[in-house]
């Protein structure tokens, strides 16, 4: 490059001096002209670039797609007893506590009626007033938070999930009239809480639910599903709403249970899955965040 520039520079020098011939010569030749000359001839010359070469990126031999979504399956009605139907495994929390301290003396915070078990079979077995909340199991996890205070044993369902969660007490029963007292803080729709009942293992056992809108149901837990055997039934004998007291009663004699409803009998069937086993109480919240009842007391008729 810097050749040929010297060349380019000489042939444009003696171009200039032969086209001077036409003109007339000066003496000498002025060198501040022939130099201007020079350089705008010099400057109107094309400056060679060397381009760049081409970057090249390389493309992945194969694509990584992104991973399917997972459908998520709504559970479907709960099962019955005649042809039980898989559903999703509802969420539990059981805890088992040890045996509590018998009370002598019955505390009857609700009216009793005509037929009401509780007046036909004389002193009962076992009364807990929960004066101290010994024999009964308190915890607090993610779902539910169980606690004696101020005389009662409080259950709270803190998720609208039908969460069930519960505590059970010995000793083991066979055959028996179990009950509580309790009341409802504020609820809507299926916000449950009752009685369980022979569960031979934590994990096991009968249902009998109270809902806030006035209805019952018995099911059976197996370990993973709810079994069905009387589906959610209206009865009039339910105190229905929020802040209401309702006294449920189960009777257990062989593969009948009897349910009662303060002091009404208001439903039965037969099931012989369990027939023995703990005694306990639960809450659900399916309605309502927070839902919780204020158990007063627990009785207990040992039957032959």
């Amino acid at each position: 490059m810097k050749a040929y520039r010297t060349a380019l520079l000489f042939v444009c020098i003696l171009v200039l001096l032969l086209t001077a011939c036409s003109r007339p010569i000066p003496s000498t030749p002025d060198p501040v002209l022939v130099a201007t000359q020079v350089n705008q001839m010099l400057t109107s010359i094309p400056v060679q670039t060397q381009l760049p070469s081409p970057v090249i990126t390389s493309v992945p031999e194969t694509a990584t797609l992104p991973p399917a979504p997972t459908a998520t399956l709504k559970p479907s009605a709960t099962n019955t007893a005649v042809a039980p139907s898989a559903t999703a495994t509802p969420l539990l929390t059981p805890t088992v506590a040890g045996t509590a301290t018998a009370i002598a003396t019955p505390v009857v915070t609700a009216p009793v009626v005509v037929g009401d078990p509780r007046t036909t079979l004389g002193t009962p077995t076992r009364v807990d007033n929960f004066d101290s909340g010994q024999g009964w199991g308190q915890f607090e996890d993610d779902h539910v938070k169980v606690e004696a205070e101020d005389g009662y044993l409080k259950m709270t369902a803190k998720n609208a999930d039908g969460w069930h969660g519960w505590s059970l007490s010995n000793p083991p029963l066979t055959n028996f009239y179990l009950e509580a007292t309790e009341k409802t803080g504020m609820c809507s729709g299926k916000d449950s809480y009752g009685l369980m009942a022979r569960a031979p293992d934590p994990n096991q056992g009968y249902f009998l639910e109270l809902s806030c809108d006035g209805q019952f149901k018995f099911q059976r837990w197996d370990g993973s599903r709810f079994i069905t055997l009387v589906n959610w039934t209206d009865n009039s004998a339910v105190n229905s709403g929020s802040d209401q007291v309702n006294r449920i009663g189960l009777k257990a004699e062989g593969d009948r249970f009897t349910f009662f409803a303060n002091g009404v009998k208001i439903g039965e069937t037969t099931d012989a899955a369990y027939d023995a086993g703990r005694f306990g109480l639960f809450v659900a919240g399916s309605s309502s965040t927070d839902f919780t009842v204020e158990v007063d007391e627990v009785a207990y008729w040992a039957l032959p």
